[in-house]
């Protein structure tokens, strides 16, 4: 079940990533950017994004490339999650999923993995451009991992559910036949 999951994801993860390559290969001329800005890396996922000012901008435009991989990497989560749990119709799984969904971990893993290639201060408009990026590989072992713990604990409530009707008389056998369904 989990290997099945492994490949969902990562047709997914590569369909999206091909997707936003595409979107990026067109050769984008911002008055006063950088020839490198809105150039795409193919082993890596990008984000661009500039400010008006000096240097002292430098910080905060880190803090928007974190803030917009951020949206992107949990674009592809929403993704992979949907494609992958949308079958689930039990509320109590449908709940877990949801609850699971919400990554609190994820600015963590950006901010331990993103990379900043490139910074550049540009006078003649008086901005800082940026490029803050983090491997794909590093991003699908990240993703892989979340997907396992969402499985894991979809397991476990199914499991928690069985064992309750076991030790009730009220036992509805779907959730066995689910679990038999498994082995």
């Amino acid at each position: 079940m989990i290997e099945g999951l492994a490949f969902a994801l990562l047709k997914t993860l590569s369909t999206f990533l091909f997707e936003q390559y595409l979107h990026t290969t067109v050769q984008v001329e911002i008055d006063g950017a950088p020839s490198w800005y809105y150039q795409e890396e193919s082993n890596q996922l990008c984000t661009f994004s500039y400010r008006d000012g000096d240097y002292s901008q430098i910080n905060p435009l880190k803090q928007d490339l974190q803030r917009y991989i951020k949206r992107d990497i949990q674009t592809i989560n929403d993704k992979v999650i949907y494609e992958n749990f949308a079958k689930i119709t039990r509320p109590e799984e449908r709940r877990v999923v949801e609850q699971l969904k919400s990554d609190s971990q994820l600015s963590d893993f950006i901010r331990f993995n993103i990379q900043y290639p490139k910074i550049t201060y540009e006078d003649e408009v008086n901005r800082v451009f940026g490029k803050g990026c983090i491997q794909k590989s590093k991003i699908v072992e990240y993703t892989k991992k979340r997907l396992q713990v969402i499985v894991k604990e979809v397991s476990l409530q199914k499991e928690r559910k069985a064992f309750n009707e076991l030790e009730s008389d009220n036992i509805d056998n779907s959730y066995f036949q689910e679990m038999e369904a498994g082995f």
